[in-house]
């Protein structure tokens, strides 16, 4: 599973490369993982491998799909801001809404977005595996353009 996850990933920067978007250099799992533990936040193996696959997008940066996978730092930043027990790592369309990550074990995460409108997160993907396969070929079902 975690080898289709990586080519997942793999295929998403080299989408983004393609697109001249600038991507960040990768991020050892175990600073991922320290950043998150100050703020609080458990941080589920799916999680690491996105970030230890690339360290996001630069900011400013978006995708086709007017997406932007947040830098650990904004992730952090934002997150430790943000009262919800969930890590918010990308937006769509300059915050028109967000993505989160919810720690649900040691192995993955589940991804959901919150239209920040009071209400709960609206669950999009069973695991960041999932979310990247569904970005990979069917954005519109992540409420992204296609």
């Amino acid at each position: 599973m975690l080898t289709y996850f990586m080519n997942a990933i793999d295929a998403a920067i080299e989408k983004w490369k393609r697109e001249e978007v600038v991507v960040l250099p990768p991020i050892e799992r175990s600073i991922v993982a320290a950043n998150f533990r100050k703020i609080g936040r458990q941080c589920s193996n799916d999680v690491l491998a996105l970030y230890a696959a690339t360290g996001g997008m630069k900011e400013g940066e978006s995708d086709s799909h007017l997406w932007s996978l947040w830098s650990l730092d904004k992730a952090i930043s934002e997150t430790s801001r943000y009262s919800r027990p969930y890590i918010l790592f990308a937006d769509f369309a300059i915050n028109a809404h967000l993505y989160c990550f919810q720690y649900e074990n040691e192995e993955k995460s589940s991804v959901s977005i919150d239209y920040v409108n009071g209400k709960e997160p609206e669950s999009v993907a069973g695991s960041v595996e999932e979310f990247f396969e569904v970005f990979n070929k069917e954005a519109g079902k992540l409420r992204m353009f296609e």
